[in-house]
């Protein structure tokens, strides 16, 4: 299946930032870790089944990318899957140094996540409370947009063939919903005097 117009453009992106990060550009590593660690953290958790783990592998790929972004070579694959392959590598290292019970690479994607989400996790928590009854006052696309991206993992790229938007004004929705969701939250500390 050929790529669609999108994805050429999101790998054309992702290609300009790996080249950055090359370049020794933190900014767009930053940029890269943006684009790139929902799907990468969701690949590591569907293979050892615990979050806590999933989120240290996470981070040491991350640095394994920030140390040897020079190995990557634009003309033998896409970012994305250069670094799906270093982070199911590190994952696979992981499993068999602990001797965690391994699921094989090809059927990684069609294990379910049976851990809890981060919100279900927090159900009681006054904080979830505030945060959401502040979500629920955004207008409807940053509302949504925000609970895709966040609460739900989605790309700039899914979110906008979800809500059929270019991804700029995703991302500008985003931007914008957690602004003023931050400015709502936050209390003046003048009060507590």
């Amino acid at each position: 299946m050929a790529p669609t117009n999108a994805q050429q453009e999101r790998n054309r992106y992702l290609k300009t930032l790996m080249a950055m990060v090359q370049a020794g550009d933190k900014r767009s590593f930053a940029k890269l870790y943006e684009e790139t660690s929902p799907l990468l953290f969701s690949v590591i958790l569907r293979m050892v089944h615990d979050r806590s783990i999933a989120e240290e592998i996470l981070q040491e790929a991350y640095i394994l990318v920030w140390a040897k972004a020079d190995r990557y070579q634009g003309d033998k694959g896409t970012v994305v899957t250069w670094l799906a392959t270093l982070t199911k590598n590190l994952a696979i290292d992981y499993l068999r140094k602990k001797q965690l019970p391994t699921v094989p690479e090809e059927h990684a994607v069609h294990v379910e996540d049976e851990t809890a989400s981060p919100v279900a996790a927090a159900a009681g928590n006054e904080a979830r409370r505030v945060l959401l009854s502040n979500l629920a006052l955004l207008p409807e696309n940053m509302r949504k947009a925000v609970s895709l991206s966040y609460l739900q993992g989605y790309s700039y790229d899914e979110i906008g063939a979800l809500m059929d938007a270019p991804r700029n004004t995703v991302k500008s929705w985003i931007r914008r919903g957690v602004a003023k969701l931050r400015d709502s939250m936050l209390m003046p500390a003048d009060h507590l005097l």
